[in-house]
């Protein structure tokens, strides 16, 4: 074997090996990317996974206070029931004191009537005693007797008779002051009725309010269910979508594992292929030149394949302050208390402390209960003024309103508490003046 054939084969191993041990290195970074690809999707699975889970107990908890509340509201609709109930009794009841009491009216007329014309006569006895001789009957009775014991008995008969016309008189006096103390009883007795039931009243309409609060809170929980279901199926369509992106990269790995076994087994035969002709250059000088030329042919070739491997790599007004405190956002556009940036047009007057809230003058009561961004609200009717409907409006307020709808209230009574239900950024009284039912600036009233 010649120098030059001697280091043609050692410089034809060298690209065999160094061409081998490459395409294993490229191989090997293909699988492993498809597989930190892989891990990355099933870390990403697992967070979902846990997401899900969050989802599926916030979904719970939604379930477990929607069905608190809707019992909340089966037993404040029962005590409602309940209520209702008893205000029809006690209005039975009142309209049952109502007709004694006219029953009573009418026996006192007809018993002063009958008393007023017996002491007529009896005046018009006493006076015709006085006047006329032929009409003092009862001394001529007397003075008739023939006897000392008839006289004596004439006598005590005409006592007899007067006696027993003043026995009369003060019997239909007690007569009518009995029953002028049963009138006063019954009337009394009708203004606790009356009491009791507009406390009634009071009370129901709180509970109606309640309801609506529980009611408007079932509906927010029905829609955060909603959308927490909707971002649960999100989450399960993703889940899904990495799930069959993780099994096309299985068929991706094993793919590529099968192309890379066949390029090896290919460049396994090559090398074979090479390792036979380089043993016969070595057997016959004759070919010497011939199998460099070969070799060479043969590294170029190799060197080929190897570089394609690497290419993939209180005012005027005759208003009151409705309540004590601070005036902390007045009438007209102010920046949105709840964030945003955005400006809002503010309908009423906020008063932020604490305490009661009072009718700023008085009128009827037109609405008490919860509603919406208001909460617990009171709406007053002062009817005409000046040609012009006027309303005032006291919103936020805690629940068990002091008063119901219908009932007249006066300037200064008490409606409620100071609150912060409904749409609020803390303690106030959210106050509202309605002229012709448009809000108008309630500075003008106070």
């Amino acid at each position: 074997m010649t120098y030059k054939a001697t280091f043609s084969k050692l410089t034809l191993s060298a690209i065999v090996i160094s061409s081998l041990i490459g395409g294993t290195t490229v191989k090997a970074d293909a699988i492993s990317d498809l597989k930190d690809e892989q891990n990355k999707l099933h870390q990403e699975s697992s967070v979902l996974e846990e997401e899900l889970k969050n989802k599926e107990n916030q979904l719970s908890e939604l379930q477990l206070k929607k069905s608190d509340l809707q019992k909340q509201i089966s037993d404040i609709s029962a005590d409602i029931d309940a209520l209702t109930a008893e205000i029809d009794k006690l209005a039975q009841k009142i309209e049952q004191k109502n007709r004694d009491i006219v029953v009573l009216t009418e026996e006192i007329t007809e018993l002063k009537d009958l008393i007023k014309r017996r002491e007529e006569k009896l005046a018009d006895q006493a006076r015709a005693v006085q006047k006329s001789d032929h009409s003092f009957k009862y001394i001529e009775y007397v003075l008739e007797a023939e006897t000392f014991s008839d006289f004596i008995s004439r006598s005590a008969a005409v006592g007899t008779i007067i006696d027993t016309n003043n026995d009369v008189m003060t019997q239909q006096m007690n007569d009518r002051q009995e029953l002028e103390e049963k009138q006063l009883a019954l009337t009394k007795e009708k203004e606790q009725l009356d009491e009791l039931k507009q406390q009634n009243i009071v009370n129901q309409n709180n509970l109606i309010a309640r309801q609506d609060e529980m009611n408007d809170q079932v509906s927010k929980l029905l829609a955060q269910e909603e959308l927490t279901k909707s971002e649960k199926d999100k989450i399960a369509v993703t889940q899904q979508s990495i799930a069959d992106k993780v099994s096309k990269l299985d068929k991706d790995i094993l793919a590529e594992q099968e192309r890379q076994e066949a390029i090896r087994i290919e460049e396994e035969r090559k090398a074979a292929e090479l390792a036979k002709a380089e043993q016969k250059a070595t057997e016959s000088k004759l070919v010497g030149t011939s199998s460099t030329n070969s070799e060479n042919n043969a590294a170029n070739s190799v060197s080929n394949n190897e570089s394609n491997a690497n290419q993939s790599a209180p005012s005027s007004s005759g208003f009151i302050q409705p309540a004590n405190g601070t005036i902390t956002a007045g009438f007209g556009n102010r920046s949105n208390p709840f964030g945003g940036g955005a400006s809002e047009n503010h309908l009423g007057l906020d008063i932020a402390g604490g305490g009661q809230i009072k009718a700023a003058t008085s009128g009827k009561v037109e609405y008490a209960g919860y509603m919406g961004s208001y909460g617990y609200m009171v709406l007053i009717d002062h009817g005409t003024v000046n040609g012009q409907s006027l309303k005032t409006a006291y919103a936020h307020m805690q629940p068990s309103l002091a008063v119901a709808p219908g009932q007249s209230v006066s300037q200064g009574q008490t409606l409620g508490i100071m609150g912060t239900t409904g749409r609020s950024t803390g303690v106030h009284l959210h106050f509202e003046v309605r002229v012709n039912g448009v809000h108008v600036d309630p500075r003008g009233y106070l």
